[in-house]
Parts: structure tokens; sequence; C-alpha cells
């Protein structure tokens, strides 16, 4: 990953939900903030998510992750 900009503060995480994110625009963003973004999938009627990329699993990029 890029080195973190001086004149941005770091992220230790980052999330996404809604849908997978395309793997390219995931990449980008990890290698311009020099953290993770773990992707999700919710809606109100499951209150408030169904799944997601979570800390303890291996990410796959392009996923919304485990359900939970």
């Amino acid at each position: 990953m890029a080195k973190t900009d001086a004149r941005r503060p770091p992220l230790e995480r980052a999330y996404s939900g809604g849908s997978a994110l395309p793997v390219k625009v995931l990449r980008h963003f990890e290698e311009t903030f020099d953290c993770r973004i773990y992707e999700g999938y919710g809606l109100t009627e499951t209150s408030p998510v169904v799944a997601y990329n979570q800390r303890y699993w291996p990410c796959k990029p392009g996923t919304v992750g485990r359900p939970i």
C-alpha cells in the first residue's frame, strides 16, 4: 500500500455498504488511504446489516462478506 500523505489523517478502517465495490475502486481506495475497506450489504428490513467483510475473517474483494 502507498505511504500515507502527511496532510491527510490516517484511517484505521473504512466501510462500504449497499453492494460490493468494483475491485478497481476498492484497490485504488486502499492504495490512496493505506486503509482496508470492509464491504457490506444491508437493508432496513434486516435492521440494518445482512453481511459484511469482517476484520477477523479473510476478505474477498468485490464481495459483501459473510452473513452476520
